[in-house]
This record gives C-alpha cells, sequence and structure tokens, in this order.
C-alpha cells in the first residue's frame, strides 16, 4: 500500500508515452492487439472457451465490447437517471485523466472523445435481449473470411499480435458489432481514437495503483453505479483478483 501511493501514477507512464508516440493507424491497431496482454480490451471481446457447437473443443470467441460503461443502453438512453450516469462518466474520465498527469484541459477534451467514440461504438452493439439468444451469438468463421464479413483489417496480423499464432477459425459472436468498431478504427480521427485507448489503459489499471486511483473508480462505479457506499478492505479486493484470473488452480490448492 505504501508503495502503491508512493509510486502514483509513475506505473502508467511507458505505456502512455507509447500510445501517444503511435502515428498512423496500423501502429495503433498493433499497440491494441500488445495492451491486451494488460488486461486492456478496446473495442471488442476476445476470449478462449468451450465450442458452443462442439464441447470436447476450445475455440477462439470475439465478442463485442469495447464500452466502459458495459451496456449499449447506458449510452443511447435520455431518461435523467442514464443521463446522470453518463455525467458521471464524463467526470471519472477527467479525474483520472488529471490523475494520470494530464492537464484538466487535457481531461475534459478527452471525455468528450471518449463518450463520443464509446457512443459509437454502443450504436453497432446487439440489444441484450439479443444476446441472451445463444444461437444469435454463433457465427464461426475462417480468419480468412473476417475482412468480408467484420470489417477491413489485417486479422491474421492483429490475432498474431495478441500472440494468438496461426489461427485458422474462430467463433464472431456479433459480426455486426465488430463490423461497426472496424468502421471506427478506420475512419474516426487518430487523435480520438488515442484518447480513448489512453482512457481503455488507465481505466484498466485503476485497481492495481495508487488510493487515488482506487477511490476514484469506486466513486463511480462502486457508489453512483451500484450504490456500494464502502471499499472492499484490500486483502479482500486483493483474493479477488486471485480468485478471478486462477479460480480453477486456486481451487485445487484449497481442496488439497
Amino acid at each position: 500500500s505504501v508503495r502503491l501511493n508512493q509510486e502514483g501514477a509513475a506505473p502508467l507512464k511507458t505505456v502512455l508515452e507509447h500510445i501517444q508516440q503511435v502515428s498512423d493507424k496500423q501502429a495503433y491497431i498493433d499497440l491494441t492487439a500488445s495492451l491486451r496482454s494488460l488486461g486492456v480490451n478496446p473495442f471488442f471481446g476476445f476470449y478462449v472457451g468451450a465450442d458452443d457447437k462442439n464441447s470436447t473443443m476450445n475455440i477462439v470467441h470475439m465478442s463485442q465490447g469495447g464500452l466502459g460503461l458495459g451496456q449499449r443502453d447506458y449510452y443511447l438512453q435520455d431518461d435523467e437517471a442514464t443521463k446522470a450516469i453518463r455525467e458521471g462518466y464524463k467526470q471519472l474520465i477527467v479525474k483520472q485523466f488529471v490523475n494520470a498527469g494530464f492537464t484538466q484541459a487535457e481531461g475534459e477534451k478527452a471525455a468528450v472523445q471518449v463518450l463520443a467514440l464509446e457512443t459509437a461504438i454502443a450504436k453497432g452493439h446487439y440489444a441484450k435481449e439479443k444476446t441472451r439468444m445463444p444461437e444469435l451469438n454463433y457465427h464461426k468463421m475462417a480468419v480468412a473470411d473476417m475482412s468480408t464479413v467484420c470489417g477491413p483489417l489485417d486479422w491474421e496480423r492483429y490475432f498474431n499480435g495478441l500472440g494468438v499464432k496461426d489461427l485458422d477459425s474462430l467463433n464472431v459472436g456479433q459480426p455486426e458489432a465488430i463490423n461497426a468498431a472496424v468502421t471506427l478504427i478506420n475512419n474516426q480521427p487518430l487523435e480520438t481514437l488515442k484518447a480513448y485507448l489512453t482512457w481503455e489503459y488507465i481505466s484498466n489499471s485503476a485497481s492495481y495503483l495508487s488510493d487515488m486511483f482506487v477511490n476514484t473508480s469506486f466513486d463511480f462505479y462502486g457508489r453512483q453505479r451500484r450504490g456500494t457506499q464502502e471499499l472492499r478492505p484490500r486483502w479482500k479486493r486483493t483474493v479477488g483478483v486471485v480468485d478471478g484470473s486462477l479460480g480453477e488452480a486456486l481451487g485445487q490448492l484449497y481442496v488439497e
């Protein structure tokens, strides 16, 4: 705890500099792939799990994602409660940018860019009711066909950047959502894309950093979003990280 609070935003510095130095779209796409090993998941989700139509094997799954608020409705509905959540989210982005060493003005500009881009991503997402129908979220395809179905991207290079070599096929849960995200990558200004990736990195790192980052994140995601008034003790959060990351292996040790 003492070391985290002494370090502040220092652990973020190297990657934040890499993001700022990106000067073209291909370098940007390569960086989004490599950052997934740090838990950063921009634009879409990616995981390995059982093949829904052949439980004897695991396959790669790609799914819609990239939303800091989780669900598309938070971006598209206009009732007062939802608008308050969006405003709270904007303020969270500003505060965490400042915590990470950016100026207030830079944080405010980034918040506008991030919310606009995430709203555009959300518009391409399946509605939550549709995601509950397994047969509508299974589209197994060859990697060679992805640019036709999911949008023009050097997918083989992207998967290699993820560390997934020689991938021949995968399940794309929501092809239209992936296509919409790829369109945004190809068409949005690089400055906006970099602000979004910067936010993704800061946000996904926050729970592992100083109390300043942790408390700022909890004020929004804990208090405003979930109504939780008290942050769990650090030991419980720490055990939760291990359980969430290595739950089966931890269970084996527990049984032993």
